[in-house]
């Protein structure tokens, strides 16, 4: 798609906008590492919050799996630079989590619904 853009100044906002960014953005970086904190620091503390009402331990697995889940998804994130080859580590980290939370949740519950360590004693 060939962009056409004014003469004058106007040229300049025409072209930057269409040329998209030049370079990395490190305000842009810093901010996805504020929102990431108490977000990720929230979602956790309910999450495991909510599991150890229901087992203590599901609860502490939770919170250890989310510590070691948080320091990789940190260095991750300290890696980005804010181009456009960083979508692929985003996306494979996007996926990868989303995979890992489903796959603990099913884990506990079949360790709620099948795998009761009173069902073993009785």
């Amino acid at each position: 798609m060939n962009v056409v853009c004014p003469t004058g100044p106007a040229t300049a906002i025409c072209s930057s906008q269409w040329a998209g960014p030049q370079r990395s953005d490190p305000r842009g970086r810093r901010g996805v590492r504020r929102f990431f904190v108490p977000c990720y620091a929230a979602g956790v503390s309910l999450i495991a919050g909510t599991l150890a009402l229901r087992d203590s331990w599901m609860g502490a697995g939770m919170l250890l799996t989310a510590t070691v889940a948080s320091a990789l998804i940190w260095r991750v994130l300290t890696r980005l630079r804010g181009a456009p080859s960083d979508y692929a580590p985003v996306m494979r980290l996007k996926y990868v989590t989303s995979g890992l939370f489903v796959a603990f949740i099913a884990a506990c519950l079949a360790f709620t619904h099948f795998l009761q360590p009173a069902d073993f004693v009785r």
